[in-house]
């Protein structure tokens, strides 16, 4: 049988993805500095956070273990300063991927501070599989666009998300295959707690969820999603590991 990734090492990876998130969202709110208050005062508090993800980095680099205790107010500090930007606006920022940060560093910071580690991953990992589950369930029950193949199709032509080149390499690919898409992927999403089944399942997942991410990122510069989201994988698999691991 071969060796599973730690938990040790899963978790590192957890936080070091996450971290990346949140550096990603600094920088954006550190680009309004000159716009007005609001966003001057958004750019301090991003300002702090990012040095909060910049000193993690550094004590892992320099051989600190991200599982100590100690490490765990650095975390709790994100959670604050995530939430102080979320009022600030009046909601997420960055909609959907501020509000997967905030849990996840919540969740980050409650496994560091009582050491109960395992108990936060399980948490993202249950985040994650519900987030994709109920996204799909709603494709399908609540938007026609979705529900019928379309909606691929339309986002993509519409010159508000995607930009004129993207646009006229994606006009080459059939009508056809883009309805395809789109109804693979709310199967993809509603058939999603089938990635507990086992590691393979799991890989198969996961490996769908990341192209299905990338190619937002690449296509509607939807990149804080990719981020946001791909931080949760490695929790998922733990837990899939974990649990499909006899004597």
């Amino acid at each position: 049988m071969k060796a599973l990734p730690t938990l040790e090492l899963l978790w590192t990876v957890t936080v070091i993805l996450a971290s990346f998130a949140v550096g990603l969202s600094s920088v954006e709110h550190l680009q309004l500095f000159s716009h007005g208050r609001r966003e001057r005062l958004s750019a301090v508090l991003a300002s702090f956070r990012f040095l909060l993800v910049v000193g993690i980095f550094l004590y892992w680099v320099g051989g600190g273990s991200l599982l100590t205790q100690s490490i765990g107010g650095a975390f709790l500090g994100i959670v604050f300063l995530s939430y102080a930007l979320s009022i600030l606006w009046g909601g997420a920022f960055h909609g959907g991927s501020d509000a997967m940060v905030i849990l996840t560093w919540s969740a980050l910071s409650l496994g560091s501070i009582f050491q109960w580690h395992e108990g936060a991953l399980a948490g993202l990992a249950v985040q994650l599989s519900a987030s994709y589950f109920v996204a799909g369930v709603w494709k399908w029950r609540g938007s026609p666009e979705w529900r019928s193949g379309e909606a691929f199709e339309r986002i993509l032509g519409n010159s508000r998300y995607v930009s004129a080149p993207h646009r006229a390499l994606m006009t080459r690919v059939p009508v056809s295959l883009w309805r395809m898409a789109t109804r693979g992927v709310i199967l993809w999403e509603v058939s999603f707690p089938l990635a507990w089944l086992g590691p393979s399942s799991t890989v198969l997942y996961l490996g769908a969820g990341f192209l299905f991410h990338l190619f937002n990122a690449w296509a509607l510069g939807l990149n804080r999603f990719l981020w946001a989201w791909f931080a949760l994988y490695p929790a998922l698999l733990f837990w899939v590991g974990k649990l499909h691991t006899s004597g």
